[in-house]
């Protein structure tokens, strides 16, 4: 064995990070009919605490409407709820909902999509797996849009396919988008190999075990996963299974798939798992790149705004900005000072203000300042940002409806803060359902060369 494969070896084997798609209920383009009407029977508990007892209520409605069939008989009631907590899985995998044990079920804008439209819901669904991603909320995660990733990987392959081997050695531990032109030279050197060579590669790696489970390895573990990784991805309606191998179903349908994400598609740095939900569970037509440029604004994140619209600018992409190109910098310097300023002095905003936090994430998108009043009160409070006052009250609005959800016997008002009130902004405001009030803000902040 050479030394090229040699270091293979040893680096695949350095840890057991993997494109883990979960288990236990396939998705595959069979069973989206199927996904439609549980989701049907959790949007009936929609804002409720997905708690064990309301897991027990959803199981007996989902045997009720015959979509789910017990096959064990003397189980603990935790064991019968497992099938309600696989379809907690698979919601929150497609992003039709958020389901938490500690929190209380949402059904996202794309769920209630989904339910809404009986023509054109596999679509929708479609859509969510091409924009599914691999996301890190840790510091050392796997960062990949699996989708792209094999669209780029299988179109530039000599042959235009995939085994299932090739996909577990050399595609399903990779880290980063950016390595999708190793996994090309790596499949491509390793289809030159004989097979009794391809066997030792195999079994070498096999030979290493899992140091938490001692009977398997690593390459053991996503074999067993790749069955429905496979399904995940054939439901793309980009590929298609041929002898266990990947295949392209349509050839100019991933051209076209691939050029609109070369083009539009962007890795977005997020933060939490739930600014990362909101994306994914938003219905909102814009490209990544338009909604990265409105959440790294939303966080007050100047470096990957300021680099994202000079990419932008550069390579020639039209954004839907509201900023004038020569302002962009110092706009976003002004919130960032701002917010900072009311996070230390949210006092001199009004009087009582208590922080709960600062970008304070929700499946609605994160929200500025987070705080509750003297009389204890929650009160969302954003900063106007520059934002037209359609923009302003519909997020906002968005906020309170999350809150009012959450915390259904607690008050819960809105502040805005905006260096320009307009009109349009104020008579927004007055047609609100609940309590909001707006302050305008002023500062100047000068420097003057004296030698």
């Amino acid at each position: 064995m050479n030394t090229y494969w040699k270091n293979f070896i040893k680096t695949y084997i350095s840890d057991t990070l993997y494109w883990y798609i979960p288990k236990g209920f396939t998705v595959k383009e069979e069973n989206f009919e199927s996904i439609r009407n549980k989701l049907k029977v959790l949007n009936k508990h929609n804002f409720k605490r997905f708690d064990k007892n309301l897991q027990t209520i959803i199981r007996k409605e989902l045997i009720k409407k015959n979509l789910y069939i017990p096959k064990a008989k003397n189980q603990s009631e935790e064991d019968e709820n497992a099938i309600v907590r696989v379809l907690k899985v698979v919601n929150t995998t497609l992003g039709l909902a958020w389901v938490n044990d500690s929190e209380k079920l949402h059904i996202t804008e794309v769920g209630k999509k989904v339910l809404e439209d009986n023509n054109s819901y596999k679509e929708i669904i479609r859509e969510q797996i091409h924009k599914f991603q691999f996301n890190k909320y840790k510091e050392y995660s796997i960062q990949v849009n699996p989708i792209y990733y094999l669209s780029k990987v299988i179109i530039n392959l000599k042959d235009k396919y995939l085994t299932k081997d090739e996909y577990c050695l050399f595609i399903a531990k990779k880290m980063y988008n950016y390595d999708i032109s190793k996994s090309i030279e790596e499949v491509e050197r390793y289809r030159l190999l004989s097979d009794n060579s391809k066997n030792k590669i195999i079994e070498k790696i096999k030979s290493k075990k899992i140091p938490i489970n001692k009977r398997k390895s690593i390459y053991e573990t996503i074999f067993r996963n790749s069955t429905y990784a496979f399904n995940f991805f054939v439901s793309s309606n980009l590929f298609k299974l041929e002898k266990k191998s990947l295949n392209i179903l349509d050839i100019q349908k991933l051209k076209t798939f691939i050029k609109e994400n070369d083009k539009n598609n962007i890795w977005i740095e997020f933060r939490e798992e739930k600014d990362w939900f909101y994306y994914y569970g938003n219905y909102n037509k814009k490209t990544a790149i338009e909604f990265a440029l409105d959440y790294y604004r939303d966080i007050s994140d100047v470096n990957n705004s300021i680099n994202l619209f000079n990419f932008c600018k550069k390579n020639k992409i039209s954004i839907n900005n509201e900023i004038l190109d020569k302002d962009f910098k110092s706009v976003l310097v002004d919130e960032k000072i701002l917010e900072d300023f009311l996070e230390r002095h949210l006092e001199e905003l009004e009087e009582g203000l208590k922080l709960i936090g600062r970008q304070y994430p929700t499946i609605t998108g994160p929200i500025d300042i987070l705080a509750n009043d003297k009389y204890g009160n929650i009160v969302v409070i954003e900063l106007k940002k520059n934002r037209v006052a359609d923009k302003v009250i519909g997020q906002i609005s968005r906020y309170v409806t999350f809150f009012e959800n959450e915390f259904e016997k607690q008050k819960i008002r809105a502040i805005i803060v905006g260096k320009n009130i307009d009109r349009n902004l104020e008579k927004s405001v007055k047609a609100l359902k609940f309590q909001t009030d707006l302050y305008k803000f002023d500062y100047k902040v000068a420097f003057k060369k004296i030698n």
